[in-house]
């Protein structure tokens, strides 16, 4: 509930929201639903050094499980 409260108020006052120490797919997926589109964690790559971000940018695709609505459009 304390989630759902922060993202709503967050898109009432017309902000962004990244949420932090996204661990697993379940965490993505409701992130997700509940409309938090950025994050950051483990689920989405382990720490990187800088010279190898550019490389897992350029190949990293989402899991399937990501994308809403079964629309083919993901959100990154």
């Amino acid at each position: 509930m304390v989630l759902k409260g922060v993202l709503g108020l967050a898109k009432n006052f017309q902000k962004g929201t990244l949420a932090e120490g996204v661990e697993t797919l379940e965490h993505v997926e409701l992130l997700l639903k509940l409309g938090c589109e950025y994050g950051q964690g483990y689920a989405i790559s382990k720490p990187l050094e800088s010279k190898a971000f550019m490389e897992w940018m350029a190949n990293w695709q989402p899991s399937p499980s990501w994308y809403l609505d079964n629309s083919q459009k993901h959100v990154s």
